[in-house]
């Protein structure tokens, strides 16, 4: 028996993937919740396999859920839900501990398998995610792809309407710092402005408009 913790705010979603886990006999839905401060608190009162981590959009606060998590409890698998495959959001989650990225196109077959993959300890790219993945290293289009993984997270964090100041206290480094990155990734994807590269990240599926 698999058991499952499933993570989403939204609540349809919630319903819609407990039922179909539920059905299979060789699951179990030991909870939902739609908070990620709620987690660990989740995964210490249940026996948990696998996360189901629903991000829509994808934040800097689900890296860091499934970072932290891991330093907590090494046996604990994160499978990854979003609305988008482009790279280098698969290839960023992978990097940060998940090991498994589908996306809600998937059918309930493959969700049902990417969780039994991931439980056995594989990875499991749906196949969008894996042609999508190999399709951006093959032409080099997207220009998010060249970014560390440190410049991924503060352009999330800004794209998301953070401030320099907010952003330098909950990674604990200087405004000086952050302002470095920030210019940084101006100069890498050739934008000249927060609006502009947060319109880039649109445009390039790294988040919803």
């Amino acid at each position: 028996m698999i058991n499952v913790l499933i993570i989403s705010s939204y609540r349809l979603i919630c319903a819609s993937l407990e039922q179909i886990i539920d059905k299979d006999p060789g699951f179990h839905v030991v909870d939902v919740a739609a908070k990620l401060d709620e987690v660990p608190r989740y995964v210490s009162e249940n026996r948990v396999d696998v996360v189901l981590l629903e991000v829509c959009p994808p934040s800097v606060d689900h890296f860091e859920l499934i970072k932290q998590m891991l330093k907590v409890n090494r046996d604990l698998k994160f499978l990854v839900l979003c609305t988008q495959a482009s790279e280098p959001l698969p290839s960023q989650f992978l990097q940060a501990g998940a090991k498994g990225f589908i996306t809600r196109q998937a059918s309930v077959e493959e969700v049902l398998t990417a969780i039994r993959e991931v439980a056995a300890g594989n990875r499991y790219l749906g196949v969008e995610c894996a042609q999508q993945m190999a399709l951006g290293r093959v032409s080099g289009e997207n220009p998010f792809s060249s970014l560390s993984a440190r410049e991924m997270q503060v352009m999330m964090m800004i794209t998301a309407g953070r401030k320099v100041m907010s952003i330098s206290d909950q990674l604990c480094l200087s405004p000086k710092t952050i302002n470095t990155y920030r210019y940084r990734l101006f100069s890498k994807l050739g934008v000249d402005s927060d609006v502009t590269l947060t319109r880039l990240a649109i445009r390039q599926g790294l988040m919803e408009a």
